[in-house]
């Protein structure tokens, strides 16, 4: 496309138009050069506007884009910095059991640093911010105050049970810093289950990357006939690999400005190649010596890819994105909700028989109660989403049941992290 082809084209709108949309690119590249020289037409200003149009927000963005961010990187390092600084903190003291303290503060430290990124962006009232930094730490005092703190008992079931739920916990506290002033709003927690769908991806990449710098660091530095190895991933390996949500969270909010679509793609992927497999998992169960009801190392794997596939069907539904037709997608997506339904229901039923047989303890209640939740949950999907496809277009109150639910897991986080050590007194 040249300049005279726009220039001869000004006095008539509809010749104009049908060249924008033969090549918009070339049309946009073109129009900027013309601006500069024939000056200011109404007809030239109209599609100036048209086309590059900014509103305040992006114009600002862009100006930061410009400065690279310098402080969101500097506010990245120095999260990152203090972050692996609180993880090596056994071997700096020198005082703390390192596996102990990781299983019940590592959690805890990601997650508050993730938290401090999005703590520095306008959304909520400084008293909310406080308010949840205290619930923050108040979970962190509770957590170092139960036995297996105090005495480092191993056999504590409740102490055991709090260092697994707090986390999400946390995570909810999290998702309301994350959420603004909107955290009431199912919107606002879609974007939110959004953000950690991208940052489990991002994380991973990032992760990836560095197991291969680390092979190639070390064995370079093996050729030159440095021993590095102890060095390098007990400072660089642990920092780094602290450090990666943070930088995952940046790239995703400043650097790919929360645009990408590598999470509705993977979901599109994985969906029918899990419930193809969990399929077959079930078949094969029939004809499995195994026992899911007496093996309990069995039915904690078993409970596990209940997890799993919840998550991977949450998101498969939250990425489809805001088209309301039904598509394939739907259908297999449907389908994985009520695979996952049946495994629930194999897993709750062998929560139940061991319960049955083996007595009341604070694990079994902990895992019975979780899998009532995940079921209700289920159901509620399974409904909505059966109901869409009749209605053939998609209803709100699909991703309304996924929004609105997300306070009952963290009210269920909340009974078990902070009541179940009263109720069963520490056991």
């Amino acid at each position: 496309m040249k300049k005279e082809d726009i220039i001869s084209s000004l006095d008539s709108p509809n010749r104009l138009e049908s060249l924008y949309r033969s090549n918009p690119d070339d049309f946009k590249k073109v129009f900027r050069e013309l601006e500069v020289e024939t000056g200011e037409p109404v007809v030239l200003k109209f599609w100036r506007e048209r086309l590059f149009y900014e509103t305040p927000d992006e114009q600002e963005e862009q100006g930061e884009k410009k400065g690279f961010h310098y402080k969101t990187v500097l506010l990245v390092v120095l999260l990152s910095l203090i972050s692996g600084t609180l993880v090596k903190l056994p071997d700096i003291l020198g005082s703390i059991v390192g596996s102990w303290y990781e299983q019940n503060f590592l959690a805890f430290i990601v997650i508050s640093s993730l938290a401090a990124y999005y703590l520095m962006k306008p959304g909520l009232e400084r008293k909310k911010k406080c308010a949840l930094i205290v619930l923050g730490f108040f979970g962190v005092l509770v957590l170092s105050s139960l036995p297996h703190f105090v005495y480092r008992l191993n056999d504590s079931q409740t102490s055991t049970l709090s260092s697994i739920y707090m986390p999400l916990f946390y995570c909810s506290l999290f998702g309301i810093i994350f959420c603004g002033d909107g955290w009431r709003k199912n919107s606002t927690r879609i974007e939110f289950l959004r953000y950690i769908g991208e940052l489990i991806i991002f994380t991973t990449i990032i992760l990836l990357g560095g197991i291969v710098l680390t092979a190639v660091t070390l064995f370079l530095f093996d050729t030159l006939g440095l021993r590095i190895e102890d060095w390098y991933i007990s400072y660089v390996v642990a920092y780094g690999s602290v450090a990666s949500p943070i930088v995952a969270t940046f790239l995703i909010d400043k650097v790919l400005s929360q645009k990408t679509k590598i999470a509705p793609i993977l979901a599109k992927i994985f969906t029918p190649l899990f419930l193809i497999t969990v399929a077959c998992l079930l078949i094969g169960m029939i004809f499995s010596t195994k026992n899911l009801f007496a093996d309990r190392e069995y039915l904690i794997g078993f409970n596990l890819l209940l997890v799993l596939v919840l998550l991977l069907s949450i998101f498969s539904i939250i990425e489809r994105g805001e088209q309301k037709e039904i598509l394939l997608s739907d259908y297999l997506s449907n389908g994985l909700v009520y695979v996952t339904l049946l495994v629930n229901i194999v897993a709750l039923s062998a929560v139940i028989y061991r319960l049955v047989t083996f007595g009341v303890s604070p694990n079994k209640i902990a895992v019975l109660g979780s899998n009532l939740v995940i079921f209700i949950h289920l159901v509620g999907l399974a409904y909505y989403y059966t109901k869409s496809i009749r209605e053939k277009h998609l209803l709100d109150s699909l991703q309304n049941m996924i929004g609105g639910y997300l306070p009952v897991y963290a009210l269920w986080s909340v009974i078990v992290a902070f009541l179940f050590p009263i109720i069963f007194w520490f056991e």
